[in-house]
């Protein structure tokens, strides 16, 4: 993506670099007493030991290890502090004196299509950045590893006054405004898909800080963006070849078996979901559950659908002599709806 800034200058720096590099100190973890050595013990078989019974001695309780804060939120990687660039941390420091916003902007720059399909930003938006996302846990474990992250110790990097600011003054919330095209939409490239601008003059610094997630909407685009042109070439040669082209017989045609191929779960959510903008069937489950969760999908409308299918362990395991039966079980099984089965097990 492409962005465009421009900086109003009005007043005095809202930044203080001496504020934002104080430290928090964080005790230091208790070490458990010790319990006694063992051996000094007396025994009941000891020659020395007291008759009839042994008083053993008073076990010590050891102290608990103080825990380092529990961050906030499902995951190590639900800390929008930590979800930027390293370098976009320093930032803070280098805009012009009185800056006080920040506006910028998201476009297809161009490629292979002469359109782009715009899908995917509200997955984003609510999984990472609504609600409060910044919480003084966050900051104190952000603070830790910025610092520790960047440079060679010459000096703290990381900007405590700022996300303290955005805590306190708006309650953990991001003071940014997110506008889009509607998802799902097909846009001629070199258009603004997306525009995002810092709300409080003193978070000029954010709009920025959060490019490197929002422009993650690439993937889901591009998949959206090429099963769009698929299906083009799908109907071009349904029309070419006498067929007919109604919703069911185009909607089916490009089936989604990709999750397997994906780098993460994630990805075969958000790339699953962005295929069936165009298509209905999908054997990615996750796209569904995506869909379900951030678009509201609802499961009596269920926008992608698969049949029973078999796969060659389930053929194979019936063994080559018995391939016949492994067919007949599968007719008997399903004997109503839709039914897939592998015929190249052997031959």
């Amino acid at each position: 993506g492409q962005q465009s800034r421009r900086a109003r200058k009005a007043g005095a720096h809202p930044s203080d670099p001496k504020a934002a590099t104080e430290q928090t100190a964080q005790p230091d973890a208790i070490e458990p007493k010790p319990q006694g050595d063992a051996s000094a013990a007396p025994t009941a078989n000891s020659p020395t030991a007291p008759q009839p019974t042994v008083k053993q001695p008073e076990q010590q309780v050891p102290a608990k290890s103080v825990q380092q804060p529990v961050m906030a939120g499902s995951s190590i990687f639900d800390n929008i502090m930590l979800l930027s660039d390293s370098y976009k941390t320093s930032h803070w420091r280098q805009y012009p004196p009185n800056t006080t916003e920040v506006y910028s902007y998201f476009e297809s720059r161009g490629g292979k299509f002469a359109e782009c399909t715009f899908f995917g930003l509200q997955y984003i938006i609510k999984r990472y950045l609504v609600g409060q996302v910044v919480t003084q846990e966050k900051i104190d474990m952000a603070e830790k590893f910025v610092n520790a992250h960047m440079g060679l110790g010459e000096m703290e990097h990381f900007n405590r006054a700022g996300w303290e600011y955005i805590l306190k003054e708006h309650g953990g919330t991001l003071p940014i405004k997110i506008k889009a095209v509607p998802e799902g939409t097909s846009v001629p490239v070199k258009n603004v898909l997306m525009t995002v601008v810092n709300t409080d003059p003193k978070c000029f610094w954010l709009t920025n800080y959060l490019e490197t997630l929002l422009v993650q909407v690439w993937y889901p685009m591009t998949v959206c963006t090429q099963s769009r042109e698929q299906k083009k070439i799908i109907i071009d040669y349904l029309e070419k070849t006498g067929c007919t082209t109604g919703f069911l017989d185009v909607m089916y045609k490009l089936n989604d078996f990709g999750c397997r191929g994906v780098s993460s779960v994630e990805t075969a959510a958000i790339g699953g979901a962005a295929h069936l903008i165009n298509f209905g069937g999908s054997d990615t489950m996750p796209a569904l559950l995506c869909l379900a969760h951030y678009y509201k999908l609802d499961y009596s409308k269920m926008a992608g659908t698969s049949v029973p299918a078999a796969e060659h362990s389930t053929i194979t395991s019936w063994t080559k002599d018995g391939e016949v039966e492994a067919y007949r079980n599968m007719l008997t099984q399903y004997p109503n709806g839709i039914v897939a089965v592998v015929s190249d097990s052997y031959d």
